[in-house]
């Protein structure tokens, strides 16, 4: 049985490739809707392992037909961070919602801080809060510069 693999980001892909396996599927951008609509043609009556997080929020998962069997795998647990440290950069980027509710437990923004967000669910996280963000246009390091020398 051949098997697929399918990845989140160039990122993903390129530690893919240094284990010796090559993507068949390469999902790009912020919106993992978009993205599981793409993928949902290749992964269309198959089964599908999505590795990831002990509480992933299935962004993709969901996106695909009740014919795709899926199987998500933990492979690491999301544990939040106490006692965070406040910050005082110009610039705060946050990579996932859990992120944003380590951070927030104790500590504000300072006046004229920026906040980048990496990935729609992030972003919604600070729309909950009422924090004006900026999304990059990919989550990759040239989205991230463009979003930071963009502000």
């Amino acid at each position: 049985k051949k098997v697929k693999f399918g990845v989140m980001g160039a990122g993903s892909e390129d530690m893919l490739r240094r284990n010796g396996h090559f993507a068949d599927f390469v999902g790009e951008g912020t919106d993992t809707a978009d993205v599981a609509t793409d993928f949902a043609v290749l992964a269309n009556v198959t089964t599908v392992l999505f590795p990831g997080a002990d509480n992933p929020m299935r962004s993709i998962q969901q996106g695909l037909s009740a014919e795709t069997k899926i199987i998500d795998l933990p492979v690491y647990e999301t544990v939040l961070e106490e006692d965070v440290e406040p910050s005082g950069a110009d610039v705060m980027i946050f990579t996932s919602p859990s992120n944003v509710d380590a951070y927030f437990a104790d500590n504000l923004l300072e006046p004229g801080q920026k906040v980048i967000a990496i990935g729609k669910s992030t972003g919604k996280k600070f729309d909950e809060m009422g924090v004006k963000y900026v999304l990059p246009f990919s989550p990759d390091e040239v989205g991230l510069a463009e979003a930071v020398f963009g502000i």
